[in-house]
């Protein structure tokens, strides 16, 4: 049928403008394509982002031959080769549908470029920051164990769960800061999980070699952190 009734590249514009349609709802879409036919097409999403899509086609919904086929029995006769879904019964296609994107997210066949699971773990960590987050929470949350995920943090990435939850913390912190210089230690420490900013100044120390203060003094805070104000002198 594309070759004798549509060209190549309209099929093609069409699958685009679908999948242009599914991102931006983020749903499931049923539509019927240039023959006649149904195709589903259906979004992958890994953190919230589209990834990818699964398309499924082509299938009839309609035992009616298209006006356009008259007169071809060859057409005709792949038309009615191909599987017939009652339209009610598209449900379990879609359903089918959610079941694989879920094996396919779960099981990690598809990913951004890098490792997912280390930006399942960045996102669960910043959506937590202000929680207190555990390593079996983390460990619960991607279906693996304790061990696995200290494994994996350590040998994939060189790092620990309490470091890259420090980490993580800290710069939450000093982005806070950018955003709005005068906050004080007091309140960026209590913003990023935690409750003794005695504690967060010392954290932040060790982690980068100055005082939180001193990130602060060029964003136009004062350098302890605590009272900051605008003086106006009145002159001699």
């Amino acid at each position: 049928m594309q070759e004798r009734y549509f060209s190549l590249e309209k099929c093609r514009r069409l699958d685009r403008e679908m999948q242009q349609s599914c991102r931006e709802s983020g749903n499931i879409r049923c539509y019927r394509c240039h023959a006649g036919l149904n195709e589903m097409i259906a979004p992958i999403r890994i953190l919230g982002e589209v990834a990818g899509f699964i398309m499924l086609g082509q299938f009839r919904t309609t035992r009616e031959l298209p006006a356009f086929l008259a007169g071809d029995a060859e057409a005709q006769k792949e038309f009615l080769a191909l599987p017939y879904f009652a339209p009610e019964g598209t449900g379990s296609l879609e359903d089918m549908a959610r079941m694989l994107i879920d094996y396919i997210v779960g099981k990690e066949l598809v990913t951004y470029s890098g490792s997912l699971r280390y930006r399942r773990i960045l996102h669960y960590l910043d959506r937590h920051l202000t929680e207190k987050i555990t390593l079996q929470q983390l460990a619960r949350h991607l279906g693996i164990s304790e061990s696995a995920l200290t494994h994996f943090l350590r040998n994939e990435h060189r790092t620990s769960f309490k470091r890259l939850l420090t980490q993580k913390r800290l710069e939450a912190a000093e982005a806070l800061w950018k955003d709005n210089p005068t906050l004080t230690v007091s309140e960026a420490a209590f913003r990023v999980g935690y409750e003794d900013h005695h504690y967060f100044s010392r954290i932040y120390r060790q982690e980068r070699g100055y005082p939180p203060g001193k990130f602060k003094k060029p964003l136009g805070a004062y350098p302890s952190g605590g009272i900051s104000f605008n003086a106006k002198s009145n002159g001699p």
